[in-house]
């Protein structure tokens, strides 16, 4: 990895899906002071073993309040 800046207007942890659909949305709201940290290859952590699944039945213990965002958010 090269030297990080000591300094970054915005720093986002982690390459995966959403760390690189931030980055760009900023990007493309013309901000150029984001630093995007990821320790390894990008997409190949979460990202890729979730594989864009999202089920929250197979993950719950109970149903609790933070079940019903997860199957909420899915069904968006």
């Amino acid at each position: 990895m090269n030297e990080l800046s000591r300094t970054a207007g915005v720093v986002i942890v982690g390459g995966g899906v959403i760390g690189l659909a931030v980055a760009r949305a900023l990007a493309l709201r013309g901000l150029s002071d984001v630093l995007l940290i990821e320790r390894s290859s990008l997409g190949a952590e979460s990202s890729s073993a979730a594989a864009g699944m999202l089920a929250p039945q197979a993950e719950a213990d109970r149903a609790d309040d933070f079940f019903h965002l997860a199957c909420q958010s899915r069904e968006m």
